[in-house]
């Protein structure tokens, strides 16, 4: 029965986080189509193409979820009376997961944002379920059933000859074959290649010169000198000598190409491996349980399919297909709309079949714009495509992937550059466009608007982004609700981030400016004109703030130039556009020749910038920069002020004792990093209360440092004593002059008690802490004593003040000292 809203909200009251289902059929007048798996989804694509008007204008506006398997569902609402039972098994290719159902009566569906076992969480489409009638909803279940499962090819005797078959393979599918095995091709599985295709040409029905003919030019194209040519061939003929059920092909190949790299921690090259086996596997498959035709009837059958596929397929369109291949395009029901081909190519040459007279391009075109949004830089020409709610780079090569989906590589190079080319004019936009409002924020779960707090749902046409934060924004009563189910003891916000990291590295201010500074990441230009840069000894925790920094933000959101590789190198800055920040850990502390440019880049001024080999291009920079020091670097000319003011300077210092747990000590967490990111709340966490900061900067116009981030006095003092810890420390507790001398081992180790108790970098050995000092004053190096006393090492003309006579420390500490 239907539950009332009261018993909904008890429910949500014990635990914001259930998952949620909703009951298909009568009771909630909503039936759902599950589908699982590729092949049933292009299924549905084919159907879509013989809906009638209204079904199709419902079908492209109705709810659409992904579960958390990665299958779909897709919602419909139904007034009339629905009489399907259960779950309703309309289709399948008789493989694991590859099936379509009919959720109506007692059935249910898991909606978003549930969380699937697998850990993956439901997403949909922001659409209401559309209205159908029950004929519509008749006409989509026919288009969508009765195809009969898949028929495995096993060869018979009348259509693989004594010799190993019939099939041929043309230059062209030859050359392509050698493609995609030639990188895999190395020492350690050449043998085994070699092995496993030799059986896949014998089952896939080729005859044995074909195989014999493509290892002999695989091999001598190689490059190994100890390549042993008749040794294959020897493989190749074994194979074609035994009966079939000992030939080994698909499986064998697939363990050598894809299932021995699984272990591997490389995802990129796991994915290409497998994509070749499924391009292998593609030309050398067996075809249709069909006989060849060897009599004379049957060569005029041949002569007729030639024919007709002359009307249906023209050459400057789409290569020659083998006949094999143009019996896979058949369709083997009466019935419209049931479609049994669905490799990649099939759907371009069913808009052909359907329209001899169709303008490839226009159509090719038409369909890559309505399965994605894509957008070029007029300035560069550079195509950028929507993905997830974000328009991400590389998008010419993805218009590529599609159209290797819709027309496969027979479409020639010459259509595909022209194909581009007409998108590119078509898609037009200027740079300013996206992101052009600098208070919303993109986020995995929907838009931010940074001075309210509000989440709205993605829309790439009226909020077109570049960037996103890959993490789930909730607002202030949805993270009530969150923070209410945790365990009791955890229920505050970053336990690791703030309570056991930033608590036990910074002071109270400094955890303030930090978590401020990260809410500035995410405002969309460089309002403040500030910079970030974290200072302190060794191991004080610097760099593990530049680490959570681009965890938070999301590493392809942050850029890692140096300020002199800002300066210098000329192709640099063009990385920094469309990331929000430029994160440099343990940057040099040598002289900055050049600031202008750091300069400019904080203050977001009109930047230009280009890539190599590219055409430059104009954008003003809203990335904040991250650094990290043990000593800060000076500018050439030191009294420069508009340097030093853009500066936010952190101070990290390890403390004794645990924030958490007074008992325990403070000890360097190694992975404490990789903890913040296997934790499922900590980096939601952080971008919650990184919104709440940068609403609270933008009411009050910036940080809340105070002098701190505002008085340049206070900025300049504070970053020379970092930059310049022994100037600090003589102005401090010494004096110098001819007259005085000091105690080596009492001055460095006043020196080093100094930099401690102030945070200052320090020098670790005596020998460096005298060349500095050496550099700075004019100071001599002696010995005192006589014969019967030890020898002391002092140097003259430099004193600690607290060891002279109460009169002369009297008349120095009355003057101005160096705060």
């Amino acid at each position: 029965m239907r539950p009332s809203k009261i018993q909904i909200e008890r429910w949500f009251s014990k635990n914001p986080n259930y998952n949620v289902a909703i009951v298909t059929g009568s009771v909630s007048k909503i039936v759902a189509f599950d589908i699982d798996g590729p092949t049933a989804r292009t299924r549905v694509e084919q159907a879509r193409m013989k809906m009638s008007t209204n079904l199709k204008v419902a079908f492209d506006n109705t709810m659409v979820t992904k579960t958390g398997s990665g299958g779909m569902h897709i919602i419909f609402r139904v007034e009339e009376p629905i009489d399907i039972g259960g779950s309703k098994l309309l289709w399948t290719d008789g493989e694991e997961h590859s099936e379509i159902k009919l959720k109506g009566n007692g059935g249910y569906i898991v909606l978003p944002p549930s969380i699937h076992e697998s850990g993956n969480r439901y997403e949909w489409n922001g659409k209401d379920p559309s209205l159908i009638t029950r004929q519509e909803l008749n006409e989509l279940t026919r288009l969508l059933s009765n195809q009969p499962p898949r028929v495995e090819y096993v060869p018979q005797a009348g259509n693989i000859s004594e010799s190993g078959g019939l099939r041929t393979l043309n230059p062209e599918r030859m050359q392509e074959l050698l493609y995609w095995l030639r990188p895999y091709y190395t020492p350690g599985t050449r043998n085994d290649i070699v092995f496993y295709l030799s059986g896949m040409f014998r089952l896939g029905g080729f005859t044995q010169e074909i195989a014999r003919a493509f290892i002999t030019d695989f091999c001598s194209k190689s490059g190994y000198s100890d390549e042993d040519l008749p040794k294959s061939l020897d493989v190749i003929d074994n194979t074609y000598d035994k009966p079939l059920e000992h030939v080994k092909g698909k499986s064998g190949l697939h363990e050598v190409l894809v299932t021995s790299y699984a272990d591997i921690d490389n995802t990129d090259e796991y994915l290409k491996r497998g994509e070749a086996y499924a391009r292998i596997c593609q030309i050398l498959n067996p075809p249709p349980p069909h006989s060849p035709p060897t009599t004379a009837t049957d060569t005029t059958t041949i002569a007729e399919k030639q024919k007709t596929k002359a009307v249906m397929f023209d050459d400057d369109d789409v290569d020659e297909i083998s006949y094999e291949q143009e019996d896979d395009f058949e369709n083997s029901s009466s019935e419209p709309g049931i479609l049994l081909d669905n490799r990649p190519g099939a759907w371009l040459r069913r808009q052909k079949q359907a329209d001899e007279h169709l303008d490839v391009n226009d159509t090719l075109i038409k369909e890559i714009l309505r399965l994605g949004k894509y957008r070029t830089f007029i300035d560069t020409k550079e195509i950028v495509w929507e993905n997830g709610g974000v328009f991400v780079k590389e998008g010419e090569e993805r218009i590529n992937t599609v159209l290797e989906e819709l027309g496969s590589s027979k479409i020639k190079n010459a259509r595909r550059r022209e194909i581009i080319e007409r998108i590119k004019i078509m898609t037009y936009t200027e740079r300013e466009k996206f992101d052009k409002d600098p208070l919303l924020l993109n986020v995995k779960n929907g838009i931010v608007d940074l001075r309210t707090g509000e989440r709205l749902p993605h829309d790439p046409d009226k909020y077109p982004s570049l960037t996103q934060i890959p993490h789930n924004y909730y607002t202030p009563q949805e993270m009530k609700q969150r923070l209410t189910s945790r365990p009791k003891g955890s229920q505050f916000l970053c336990k690791k981030i703030v309570f056991e990291y930033l608590c036990n590295v910074l002071e109270p201010q400094d955890i303030i400016l930090s978590i401020e500074f990260w809410g500035y990441d995410l405002i969309g230009d460089n309002r403040f004109q500030k910079a970030l840069m974290n200072t302190g000894p060794p191991d004080a925790g610097k760099s593990t703030h530049v680490d959570i920094t681009e965890a938070f933000l999301g590493k392809k959101n942050c850029a890692n130039k140096t300020l002199k590789e800002l300066t210098i190198n000329r192709f640099a800055k063009a990385d920094l556009y469309g990331k929000l920040a430029n994160t440099c850990a343990d940057i040099s502390n040598s002289r900055l020749e050049d600031v202008e440019t750091f300069k400019m880049l904080v203050s977001g001024d009109d930047t230009s910038a280009e890539k190599k080999s590219k055409d430059p291009f104009s954008f003003v920079p809203r990335c904040k920069i991250h650094v990290s020091v043990n000593t800060p670097p000076l500018p050439k000319n030191e009294t420069d002020e508009a340097y030093y003011k853009r500066w936010v300077l952190q101070l990290f210092a390890m403390k004794k004792k645990q924030f958490l747990d007074k008992t325990k000590t403070v000890v360097i967490n190694r992975n404490l990093l990789q903890e913040i990111k296997d934790d499922e709340n900590e980096l939601d966490d952080l971008l919650y209360l990184a919104v709440q900061a940068a609403g609270k900067m933008l009411g009050q116009g910036g940080f809340s440092g105070g002098a701190r981030t505002n008085d340049i006095n206070r900025i300049m003092e504070e970053y020379m004593r970092k930059a310049r810890p022994t100037i600090a420390w003589v102005e401090n507790n010494c004096v110098i002059g001819a007259e005085y001398e000091g105690d080596k081992d009492r001055l460095f180790a006043d020196f080093r008690d100094y930099c401690k108790k102030h945070r200052l970098p320090s020098i670790n050995t005596l020998i460096g802490f005298a060349r500095e000092l050496a550099g700075l004053y004019h100071i001599d190096p002696t010995q005192r004593g006589g014969r019967k006393e030890k020898r002391r090492n002092v140097w003259k003309g430099i004193s600690l003040i607290k060891d002279l006579r109460p009169e002369e420390q009297n008349e120095i500490l009355g003057e101005p000292k160096y705060e």
